[in-house]
């Protein structure tokens, strides 16, 4: 049991690593215009059924989605093809008119991002997709 932990373990961490490079390598451009790319490793469960979850997660001061769309719709083609994604989670955090709620988010589907269907009135500061 001990050297299956570690193996998955290690599994784990050439994943999170293999992802950072990933996202290093295709969103260069962006990191390059002083935006920021993590990638966070997130464990659920119990062993056996533990399970690992990534997010890549972009963020910057402000933008719209007209200042980014195109790397990104490229980025997200490229990701659905080496990894799977969270269809239901690429999340866009922006800014709110609400006082109780200054921050709020919304969830997108690939197809809604590369068809382009983006509300690009609001600004967001922060881009979230799971990884499976």
């Amino acid at each position: 049991m001990i050297h299956l932990e570690t193996l998955s373990a290690f599994t784990s961490k050439n994943k999170k690593n293999d992802l950072e490079k990933f996202c290093n390598n295709h969103l260069a451009y962006l990191i390059d215009s002083g935006y920021d790319v993590s990638v966070n490793e997130k464990h659920s469960g119990i062993y056996p059924l533990k399970s690992v979850h990534y997010s890549i997660i972009i963020v910057n001061k402000g933008f719209k989605w007209e200042d980014i769309k195109y790397d990104f719709m490229t980025f997200l083609e490229i990701l659905t093809n080496s990894y799977k994604i969270d269809k239901k989670h690429i999340r866009f955090y922006h800014k709110s008119n609400n006082f109780f709620f200054p921050e709020m988010h919304t969830d997108y589907n690939k197809e809604q991002i590369l068809n382009d269907n983006i509300d690009s009135d609001i600004e967001i500061f922060q881009i979230e997709i799971k990884i499976k």
